[in-house]
């Protein structure tokens, strides 16, 4: 019986099966699917091989499947973007490649570049500059994909360049299937942008601030070297006061030697300090 293992064809369900057949019990390949799936199971393959059982009431009778996000690399589930919302952001998408736009840039783009207002900051351990409604991000942005391990028993959380919309849809996912917790290892999103994560966010995903000098966990973050103003200082702060210690990459590879001994070439890295005072 194709999809059946040979194991669970023994004489006395084969003759049980045939009978079933010649009842009229089991007359499509509709119900031949059925078969295979109760079959497996031995509460629903008791139902329905008893005297009076059927599909239906046997199909009742198996026992819940776990759910597991589809899609990923290895150890890595995809979270987001699922299949509707990535077919709703297409017609967004830029149609512009980005070098062609960067060429076209006109003297009214290059003098407001060179106005950008640049503001002074001030924060403490427990008050937060990070917008909970900040500028929208882009549609490809809101594309990236947010995947999830469990490795050795640490959640890893890495998100490219998702925004708020990308980043909760991967929560509602990751709830659905089971699999959602407080990361220990996380990837700050987009360089650090102050549009990609928000306070309300951050707590969903990482919990809320904890008392200083307490850690759950690594935030890496990716970073050209000579980017400095990267990841924002708002941004790096919010990870921070949530207890993880933030590695930017500054054009160097930065990992973390979970229950491994350290490469010989290998050097210790300090996290972004927290800011109390800065400019953005």
């Amino acid at each position: 019986m194709m999809g059946v293992s040979k194991k669970l064809l023994t004489p006395s369900i084969v003759e049980a099966v045939v009978k079933k057949v010649n009842d009229k019990r089991i007359t499509n390949s509709k119900d031949l699917r059925k078969l295979r799936a109760i079959l497996p199971d031995p509460v629903a393959r008791a139902n329905f091989l008893g005297e009076g059982g059927d599909l239906d009431t046997a199909m009742l009778r198996l026992a819940p499947q776990e759910k597991k996000p589809k899609g990923g690399l290895g150890d890595f589930k995809i979270l987001a973007p699922t299949r509707d919302r990535y077919l709703k952001l297409i017609p967004e998408f830029s149609r512009t490649p980005e070098s062609y736009a960067e060429a076209q840039k006109g003297l009214g783009s290059i003098f407001a570049d060179l106005v950008k207002k640049v503001s002074q900051y001030v924060e403490s351990w427990t008050t937060e500059n990070l917008l909970d409604n900040p500028p929208k991000c882009t549609a490809s942005n809101e594309s990236s994909l947010v995947q999830q391990a469990i490795i050795d028993g640490r959640r890893i959380l890495l998100t490219a360049d998702a925004g708020p919309e990308a980043l909760n849809e991967a929560a509602d996912v990751a709830t659905y299937f089971g699999v959602f917790g407080t990361p220990n290892v996380v990837q700050i999103p987009h360089h650090g942008s102050r549009r990609n994560v928000t306070p309300t966010l951050l707590n969903r995903w990482l919990g809320l601030p904890i008392p200083e000098g307490l850690s759950r966990g690594l935030a890496f973050c990716s970073v050209g070297k000579n980017k400095a103003e990267y990841p924002r200082k708002k941004v790096s702060n919010a990870f921070t006061r949530r207890g993880y210690e933030v590695i930017p990459t500054r054009g160097f590879s930065r990992g973390s030697n979970w229950g491994m001994p350290i490469k010989p070439d290998w050097v210790s890295v300090s996290g972004e300090p927290f800011s109390y005072e800065y400019e953005e």
